[in-house]
């Protein structure tokens, strides 16, 4: 099986723990706690002596890779048998697990770098008491986590911290001595410890986790940003070696108090679109939550792009994938300059092209999924579209209507008012919602319905907004141009967007993608 992208034999585990003398009965299971997979090892003792969970433990490490260690060992004078004499695994799985939590001390160290880790711990695992003997793998922290705690580490230490080393000093007081170890490596710690030395070491340890644990390539998706914070979006989903990806690119802004515009939303939109292609994230919207958080501050990325990805593993090559795992990522990068349009684009605007194919019906595919599978269309759409001079292209659905272009959504205006199409056959953009949302507030009419091709000619402007795009004049759609100075709807609603982003605006936008 694997866990985490990693594969785990749980046999070798059990062989592994037979190994420490004393030892009856030995189970190793993967079990479901707050969407995370984790490693249990139930162990039966014999009556007439007994092991220490810290013998088994260091053993385990010592034969082990860090990957295929238990979070948790539980020990017990004998284990539930079934008639045939086997463990009975599923009374094990069926089982509520105490990971610690509420046994922890109160935590009343004076040690510095115990009150550094302490925090940090606090902030990941959500902890209010904490004990130096803590495990951090036996309280809630799994191999997300580790990345975190690795770059928050090395951002303390001011050198990398690597994933690994978090497996290997797995209590709070060993991270502790990890931490004074690093700081002695430094010829100047007080000078390294700057800026530049602490953004390097964040860096190396970021690129290494990622090196490290098998992050697949990630696609659209994406955070964009102004000065005041970035633009984070999210997964889209597709298929790749026959399993289903996914990847949504949602648009909110994080700002420096690291406050995240929609992110909930967004979350929220991910996990229905994940649903929808028959599978359910692995992880809480809170740890999605934070670890997205996390990736924007510990990378300090002010223009740039965030990706989140879910897709299945490849335990199963075939259609059918239901036995197969979960997997997700989180990746930030740079946005260069032009990514979706020239730098001018807001004042001359874009042109498309009405695309060759056509949106599914919904009968036909899941259309209010972002999976990359329905954007096979638009990539060949909008390659098309660039090869004849057009920004974009336009697609139309099965009954010949606009519906968006090949990444955003499509509005119209005319006389005042604004048009768009329905999303009968396509996802509902969080973009779009803001839009409404806005001209709602600004007292602007909206009709939303089918238009067909001829309405670019009977409307006096358009505009695509998107993730990447926020909003973006059309200044030609196929033979058809628009004027774009005195459009006051358009200059409204690209500025009441910008306030929304920027947290100057009281607009609420309803989460219709909550559950």
């Amino acid at each position: 099986m694997k866990v985490r992208d990693f594969r785990i034999e749980l046999g070798e585990i059990e062989s592994v723990m037979r190994e420490t003398a004393g030892l009856r009965d030995v189970a190793a299971l993967a079990v479901r706690t707050d969407g995370d997979t984790r490693l249990v090892c139930y162990v039966g003792q014999d009556g007439g002596g007994t092991v220490s969970v810290e013998a088994m433990g260091a053993h385990l490490r010592a034969k082990l890779p860090h990957y295929m260690q238990p979070a948790k060992i539980i020990v017990e004078e004998r284990l539930p048998r079934l008639p045939n004499g086997k463990v009975d695994r599923t009374s094990l799985a069926a089982r509520d697990i105490d990971w610690g939590q509420a046994a922890a001390a109160a935590f009343a160290g004076d040690d510095p770098d115990e009150i550094a880790v302490a925090r940090v711990w606090s902030d990941l695992l959500g902890l209010v008491t904490l004990s130096s003997d803590l495990d951090f793998f036996s309280v809630g922290g799994h191999s997300l986590l580790a990345n975190l705690l690795a770059a928050r580490l090395s951002d303390t230490a001011a050198r990398p911290v690597r994933v690994a080393e978090i497996h290997e000093h797995r209590t709070l007081a060993d991270q502790a001595a990890l931490l004074r170890r690093k700081r002695a490596q430094l010829p100047d710690a007080q000078a390294a410890a700057g800026t530049t030395g602490r953004l390097r070491a964040v860096a190396e340890t970021l690129r290494e986790s990622g090196r490290g644990h098998g992050v697949p390539g990630v696609g659209s998706g994406g955070f964009r940003g102004r000065r005041t914070g970035v633009h984070v979006r999210r997964r889209r989903r597709h298929r790749h070696g026959g399993r289903v990806r996914s990847r949504d690119p949602a648009a909110r802004h994080v700002h420096h108090q690291a406050h995240a515009f929609m992110l909930s939303e967004h979350i929220a939109r991910l996990r229905t679109s994940a649903r929808i292609l028959d599978f359910d994230l692995e992880h809480s919207d809170d740890t999605l939550h934070a670890a997205t958080l996390a990736v924007v501050a510990e990378a300090r990325i002010t223009e740039g792009y965030i990706r989140m990805n879910a897709w299945r593993g490849s335990e199963i090559i075939q259609t059918a994938a239901l036995r197969t795992s979960v997997h997700t990522s989180v990746a930030a990068w740079e946005l260069p300059e032009g990514y979706y349009a020239a730098a001018d684009a807001l004042d001359k605007g874009i042109s498309l092209v009405t695309g060759r194919y056509r949106r599914p019906a919904p009968e036909y595919a899941p259309v209010k999924s972002k999976a990359a599978g329905n954007y096979m269309i638009g990539t060949v759409s909008k390659n098309e579209a660039l090869r004849a001079g057009f920004n974009d292209a336009l697609l139309l659905d099965d009954r010949g209507n606009f519906v968006e272009a090949t990444g955003a959504h499509l509005f119209f205006t005319k006389d005042g008012a604004l048009y768009t199409p329905t999303t009968r056959c396509m996802i509902d953009g969080i973009t779009r919602a803001c839009v409404l949302a806005i001209a709602a507030r600004a007292g602007i009419a909206c009709a939303v319905g089918d238009l067909a091709p001829r309405f670019a000619g009977e409307a006096d402007g358009a505009f695509i907004c998107g993730t990447a795009c926020e909003i973006l004049p059309v200044a030609r759609i196929d033979d058809h141009h628009y004027d774009l100075s005195g459009n006051d709807v358009l200059r409204t609603l690209i500025t009441g967007y910008r306030e929304l982003i920027e947290g100057r605006s009281d607009v609420e936008v309803p989460n219709a993608w909550a559950q």
